[in-house]
C-alpha cells in the first residue's frame, strides 16, 4: 500500500494527456478485470484517476484506488435508484425499474438496489422477477455492503420497507429476518423456495414471515417433514384438501409424497414399473427420484427444461431445453451424459424415448416431428400444419402421435420415412397420450376436455375438466388414463371414462404421466415454485 500511494501521488504532477484513449481502454478493461464490473469498461478512466490523484494527495493516510473506484461506483448506482425512486413516487413504475435495473449493472454488489428493484417488481404482481433479485442477495457481503450505502439511499429504502405486504407485515421486519437466514444458512434459500406452496401465499415477503413465524423445518429427501405443533393450520389445511378430495372420488388413491423445488417443474415421467420418477425444472435441473422420494441424482443443463421423458425401464433420460439442447442422460451411471446436440435451429417443444431408446421423437416449433436415433441425429422429419405441442409414443417406438391446433398425427414408424395419417378434431388439442400397448390413444384439449379413441380411432368416451389440459398420460390397454390441467388439479379416469379421483395441487399441474398398469401417477406442477407429486392410483 504503501508503494502504491508513492506513485500515486508522483502521478499527480504528470501531464493526464498522456493517456490516449486507446490506454484509457487498457485501463478500463485492467480495472473492470480487478475490480469485477464491467461497468468499469464504459467509464471516463481518466477523469477517474484524477479525481483519484486528487484525493490521494488529501489523505494523510493510504487510500486505495480499488476503495476509491468502490466509492465511484456506489455513487453512479445510487444517482439512478434515487431517480428510481422519484418516478415511482410519481406512479412512473415502468421507467422507475428501468432506473433500478441500471443501477443493478452498475453495481451489482450493491444489496439495496437489489432489494429495492425485487420490491419494485413485487408491487406489481412479478414475483418470479422480485425473488431473482432477493436470491442475489445471498452471494453479497452484506456487512460490507451495509458500509457503502447512502443515508439517502437508505432513506428511501426504509420508505420502501414500511409499505406492507399483501398479507399484512411490514415488509422491513420480513426481509430483515430474510436477511439474517440466508446470512446464517445460504443452503436454507432452496427451503424458502419451497415452502411457498404448502401455506399459499401471494407474496414473496409472505414466504419469509411465515418462515420466520413457523421455525425451522429440516428436509428428508424431497419430503418435507414438519412439526405439526408449530404448522398446526399449515397441516389442518393439507389434511383438509386430501379429506375433500377423497369424498368426491369413487375409488381410494394416496398421495405418497410431493418432492419440493425451487422453480417450476414443466415436465415429468415415471417408469413402466413406478421405481423411477423424472422432472424436469425451469432452473434448468433434472430431478431423478426413486419411488421413495428420495432423490437419485440431478442434472444440470444450461437453460430451463421444458420435456423430459424416461424409458420404461428407467435405463435413461432425455431431455430438452428453452435453448434448443436435447441431452441424453444414463440414469444407471448417476444421471452421466451419454450424448448432447444443439437443435436451436429447430426450436424442440415436446420430446418422448421408446424402451430400449433406440428410438427418440421430437416436436418443434417450426412445425416438424423429428425422429432421433439413439445418437441423437435425425432419420427423418414429418411436417405438420402447425406449432407441436406435444408428442408421445408407444413402448416400442413405432407408433407416434403429434398434436398441432385441430390436427393429431399418427405416425408408423418405418426405416426410410413414417406412415403417416392425421385426425382432425373440433377443439385445439393442447396435449396427447398413447397406451404403451398402442391400441389406446387420449387427447387434452384447450377447450377443457379429455377425449379417448381406440385403434381404430373410435371415440370411446369424453370428459369435461376444470382448465386447459397441460398433460395427459394412458396405462397399458387404454385401463386408466391421467390429465393434469391449469386450474392445479390432476384427474385420474377408468377405462369407461368414470372419473376416479381427482387432487387439487393448489398451483398449475404442467404434466402428468402414468406407469404401464396405472398404479402409480405423477404429477409435475409449480408457477414460480414446483413440486413433484407421486400417487398411488388404485
Amino acid at each position: 500500500m504503501e508503494e502504491a500511494q508513492t506513485y500515486y501521488k508522483k502521478a499527480v504532477d504528470l501531464d493526464m494527456g498522456i493517456i490516449t484513449p486507446e490506454t484509457s481502454k487498457d485501463l478500463g478493461d485492467l480495472l473492470a478485470t480487478k475490480i469485477g464490473n464491467l461497468y468499469l469498461r464504459n467509464m471516463d478512466v481518466k477523469s477517474l484517476l484524477r479525481d483519484f490523484n486528487a484525493m490521494a494527495v488529501e489523505k494523510d493516510k493510504g487510500f486505495s484506488l480499488e476503495d476509491f473506484i468502490r466509492t465511484k461506483i456506489t455513487g453512479d448506482a445510487e444517482k439512478r435508484i434515487e431517480r428510481g425512486y422519484l418516478l415511482d413516487v410519481k406512479g412512473a413504475s415502468d421507467e422507475a425499474i428501468q432506473s433500478y435495473k441500471e443501477a443493478v449493472e452498475i453495481d451489482p454488489n450493491n444489496v439495496v438496489a437489489h432489494y429495492i428493484l425485487g420490491l419494485s417488481y413485487e408491487s406489481r404482481g412479478e414475483y418470479d422477477m422480485a425473488m431473482e433479485q432477493y436470491e442475489k442477495t445471498a452471494e453479497i457481503d452484506l456487512s460490507k455492503a451495509a458500509k457503502e450505502v447512502s443515508p439517502e439511499v437508505m432513506k428511501i429504502l426504509e420508505n420502501y420497507l414500511d409499505m406492507t405486504t399483501k398479507d399484512g407485515h411490514r415488509v422491513g421486519t420480513v426481509l430483515r429476518r430474510y436477511f439474517e437466514i440466508i446470512s446464517e444458512n445460504p443452503d436454507q434459500m432452496t427451503e424458502l423456495l419451497g415452502y411457498i406452496e404448502d401455506i399459499n401465499l401471494d407474496s414473496i415477503s409472505g414466504i419469509i414471515k411465515a418462515y420466520m413465524k413457523g421455525g425451522v423445518m429440516t428436509e428428508t429427501g424431497g419430503r418435507i417433514i414438519r412439526d405439526p405443533d408449530d404448522f398446526k393450520e399449515d397441516y389442518e389445511r393439507e389434511k383438509l384438501r386430501k379429506e375433500k378430495a377423497r369424498e368426491v372420488s369413487k375409488e381410494p388413491f394416496e398421495l405418497i409424497w410431493k418432492y419440493k423445488t425451487g422453480r417450476t417443474i414443466r415436465c415429468s415421467a415415471v417408469s413402466g414399473d413406478g421405481k423411477w420418477i423424472v422432472g424436469g425444472s425451469e432452473n434448468g435441473t433434472i430431478y431423478f427420484l426413486k419411488d421413495t422420494g428420495e432423490l437419485e441424482w440431478k442434472f444440470k443443463a444450461e437453460e430451463k427444461v421444458i420435456a423430459v421423458d424416461i424409458t420404461p425401464n428407467g435405463d435413461y433420460v432425455v431431455a430438452c431445453t428453452e435453448g434448443g439442447e436435447v441431452i441424453l442422460l444414463n440414469s444407471r451411471a448417476g444421471g452421466e451424459q451419454v450424448w448432447k446436440w444443439d437443435y436451436s435451429h429447430k426450436a424442440p417443444t415436446c420430446i418422448a424415448i421408446s424402451r430400449k431408446a433406440e428410438s427418440i421423437v421430437m416436436g418443434t416449433r417450426y412445425l416438424e416431428v423429428l425422429f432421433l436415433n439413439s445418437q441423437g441425429r435425425i432419420q427423418w422429419k414429418h411436417q405438420l400444419t402447425g406449432f407441436c405441442s406435444d408428442v408421445d409414443m408407444t413402448a416400442d417406438g413405432n407408433t407416434i402421435l403429434a398434436c398441432a391446433d385441430r390436427e393429431v398425427h399418427i405416425l408408423e414408424r418405418t426405416e426410410l420415412r413414417p406412415i403417416a395419417d392425421v385426425m382432425r378434431t373440433r377443439d385445439p388439442v393442447q396435449s396427447v397420450g398413447i397406451s404403451p400397448d398402442g391400441r389406446y390413444m387420449a387427447l387434452g384439449t384447450k377447450n377443457n376436455n379429455v377425449l379417448f379413441f381406440d385403434e381404430d380411432r373410435k371415440l370411446l368416451w369424453q370428459s369435461e375438466v376444470s382448465g386447459q389440459v397441460y398433460g395427459v398420460a394412458v396405462a397399458h390397454n387404454g385401463e386408466y388414463v391421467a390429465c393434469g390441467t391449469a386450474n392445479s388439479l390432476i384427474y385420474f379416469f377408468g377405462k369407461g371414462g368414470e372419473q376416479l379421483w381427482k387432487y387439487p395441487t393448489g398451483i398449475n399441474v404442467w404434466d402428468v404421466d402414468i406407469t404401464e398398469d396405472g398404479d402409480r401417477v405423477v404429477g409435475g406442477c409449480g408457477l414460480v415454485f414446483g413440486n413433484l407429486y407421486l400417487f398411488s392410483s388404485v
